[in-house]
């Protein structure tokens, strides 16, 4: 078994984790998020978001979520979702 050499001027990359949303009515947003992938959609897909303007309240549900990675080299689509509960 070979073993592994580690350089010393090794930089850990910063990773940054998001999410694109997109509603019924096709309103689109990103977010920055923390957790797993069944605790992101639990939040993201059980609640209504308002996406109307003050002081109009517009309450929609979650239709599609992406889950990206970004690092300082890429950003990479690392998991796809859509609302089973509508």
């Amino acid at each position: 078994m070979e073993k592994i050499k580690i350089k010393k001027e090794y930089k850990l990359n910063v990773y940054e984790n998001y999410v694109k949303l997109k509603t019924t009515s096709g309103h689109e947003w990103i977010t920055p998020i923390n957790g797993t992938f069944e605790s992101i959609q639990d939040y993201f897909f059980k609640d209504r978001f308002n996406v109307g303007d003050y002081p109009d309240e517009i309450m929609e549900r979650v239709t599609n979520l992406d889950v990206y990675e970004k690092n300082t080299n890429d950003t990479i689509l690392i998991a796809s979702f859509q609302n089973q509960q509508i």
